[in-house]
């Protein structure tokens, strides 16, 4: 069928409407897609050092030049696979009468089914992308691990000091403990050791509660945001399917509200990111990336694709199987260009 040609599938998916990508869009916004199962990026290390001093009297000694290597990742591979049979194109449809829908035919109900199949495929594949930039801002390193896969770890090596976990009084909202001098120490801290200043806060719902609630933070926080003209007061957010919801200016940093959820294997609703954590963040010295390994199928040309979704038919039992398949990995360029706490 004309239906199952992939061009035509991948349209369809890509017209759906994904979960919300905000911290992707915000961090992630480069995209990378390899020719093989594994991804490297050159890396040119930073040239800090001063100009010499020379006599112009003598002849000038060689410089050194900027030190050049390479890292090699590989990503994470997945596959989605769902059995769509017969009878479900002559199932009621949500939203239909009772007595089903005259004007559509069997075929077309067929059709929607595989169209619904493969949006969920998306908005799972979209998850696991979340779930590991998620990993990624907290740990500085992305956990592979499943029922048929071997765990393994892919550890971009945050320094030491650019996490942290405050206990006891040295929790925000504890008497004497000062916010704002906690984050300009981690900011300088990151200029420290990764060459970046913090531009953007992302705080979790009862982080941001403390934030906020702050005196000295209250009396120096710009709410304020323009839109179509207007200016609007309190927490703002972007769009329809917003996750995150712009709290404020504070002096450089740009801060934001970030909840997020997803249900685990056992239908457990659970927080991506911690309602206790902060994440401080250089996104131009970050240069996070979002990288797709080859999809390592003949019948998509073994291709570097985002996605690759295919549908075929089996003949006894009568069933049609529905697939997407897609090896991503989220990299940053520089890890020690954010810093990661629990503070509440």
């Amino acid at each position: 069928m004309a239906y199952f040609d992939t061009a035509i599938l991948a349209a369809s998916f890509d017209r759906r409407i994904a979960p919300g990508t905000d911290l992707l869009d915000k961090l992630f916004q480069r995209e990378h897609q390899s020719q093989s199962e594994k991804i490297v990026f050159d890396e040119i290390l930073d040239d800090e050092g001063l100009a010499s001093y020379v006599s112009p009297d003598i002849a000038t000694p060689d410089g050194t030049h900027s030190q050049v290597g390479a890292k090699e990742f590989k990503p994470s591979y997945i596959k989605e696979r769902h059995t769509i049979k017969p009878a479900q194109g002559l199932t009621r449809q949500v939203g239909e009468a009772l007595s089903g829908d005259a004007s559509r035919s069997a075929d077309a109900a067929f059709y929607d089914a595989i169209e619904k199949t493969l949006n969920m495929h998306q908005n799972r594949i979209t998850r696991r992308e979340i779930q590991q930039a998620n990993e990624l801002l907290q740990t500085g390193k992305v956990t592979i691990e499943g029922k048929n896969y071997p765990k393994r770890i892919v550890n971009f090596n945050r320094h030491a000091d650019l996490s942290d976990a405050l206990i006891g009084a040295a929790r925000w909202g504890q008497s004497g403990v000062s916010i704002g001098d906690y984050i300009e120490a981690k900011s300088d801290k990151m200029g420290e050791v990764g060459g970046a200043i913090g531009k953007i806060l992302i705080l979790g719902s009862t982080a941001k509660n403390a934030f906020v609630n702050d005196d000295k933070i209250a009396a120096a926080m710009d709410n304020r945001r323009a839109s179509a003209g207007l200016i609007e007061f309190g927490t703002v957010g972007t769009k329809a399917d917003s996750v995150m919801r712009f709290v404020g200016e504070w002096g450089d940093l740009s801060v934001w509200k970030y909840v997020q959820t997803y249900k685990d294997a056992s239908g457990v609703r659970q927080h991506l990111f911690p309602v206790n954590g902060m994440f401080l963040v250089d996104p131009d010295e970050f240069m996070g990336t979002r990288c797709y390994g080859a999809i390592l199928d003949t019948k998509a040309s073994l291709n570097p694709l985002k996605r690759f979704a295919k549908v075929w038919d089996e003949q006894d039992p009568a069933v049609t199987l529905a697939m997407t398949q897609s090896s991503p990995l989220m990299v940053p360029g520089n890890i020690d260009a954010s810093f990661f706490a629990t503070v509440v």
